[in-house]
């Protein structure tokens, strides 16, 4: 498979290349034809996905399944990570809700959920704009250009579905306390596993003490305000959204339950 998915891109860059101008014309054509491979590549990885699952592989997180099957599926680290986060954000986007937790529930089973960047209220009102100006948009734009109009209305759905799945990646991707690490899972924004002895000191974060610009230091909780800092000994790899790396020296992120995480953390550090 990732041999076919190579030689197809490959070939379609040579076409471009050496195609005359009527040939090129062909090539939307070809675009169409990609679409069933499309659809193969992620049902490939959603029943890679489910296996992994039966297995209880990787610790039952979807994205890091995802980013695995994809890998395999591409060949490369950089896609893999890349599509598996795309697919992911679809998931948690139309995924069932995970069964809410107490904060007692949290702290005792080594569990803690990041909040989510937008309030409730907030989220669905954002919403709303954004699909009253979609379909203004489109009105406005259909009267030009049909292809146009439906193609920005598309990707305007495609943001709203993954603003969604951004937004509910919070409660169901859970950072967890192992017994060599600290593995932070921030919804779809950033993962890191920190080992223990590399973590220097945790605190709580009110908006009078917030940190500002400074060397290493990484903003999880954008675009909300962090409520939790972590400092660590050594810069740690922090992988952002579709797997692009970041180090820092410094994390900021604001957790449901803040305080349980914070004692739970700060007494594995005494």
């Amino acid at each position: 498979m990732t041999g076919l998915l190579q030689v197809i891109a490959l070939s379609l860059l040579g076409a471009r290349l050496v195609l005359s101008s009527s040939g090129l014309a062909f090539l939307p054509w070809a675009g169409f034809a990609l679409i069933p491979i499309e659809l193969a590549v992620v049902v490939l990885a959603a029943r890679r996905v489910r296996a992994a699952r039966r297995g209880n592989t990787t610790g039952g997180d979807v994205l890091t399944q995802l980013q695995s099957s994809c890998t395999m599926v591409f060949g490369s680290a950089i896609a893999g990570r890349a599509a598996g986060h795309e697919i992911a954000s679809f998931h948690y986007a139309f995924a069932r809700a995970p069964a809410p937790t107490s904060k007692v529930g949290a702290a005792t089973e080594n569990r803690f959920a990041a909040a989510p960047p937008f309030a409730s209220s907030l989220f669905a009102a954002v919403l709303g704009v954004g699909t009253i100006e979609t379909t203004v948009l489109h009105l406005l734009v259909v009267q030009h250009s049909s292809r146009v109009a439906w193609f920005l209305t598309a990707l305007s759905i495609y943001a709203v579905i993954w603003l969604v799945g951004y937004q509910r990646s919070c409660g169901s991707r859970v950072s967890t306390l192992e017994p060599g690490a600290l593995v932070l899972r921030v919804g779809l924004r950033c993962d890191a596993t920190v080992p223990w002895d590399n973590i220097a000191s945790v605190r709580l974060l009110t908006w009078r003490d917030l940190p500002g610009p400074m060397a290493g230091y990484l903003d999880a909780a954008k675009p909300s305000e962090p409520n939790v800092l972590l400092e660590f000994r050594h810069s740690v790899r922090v992988e952002g959204p579709y797997g692009i790396p970041r180090s820092a020296t410094r994390l900021g992120v604001r957790f449901e339950s803040p305080e349980p995480f914070v004692a739970e953390v700060a007494a594995r550090l005494t």
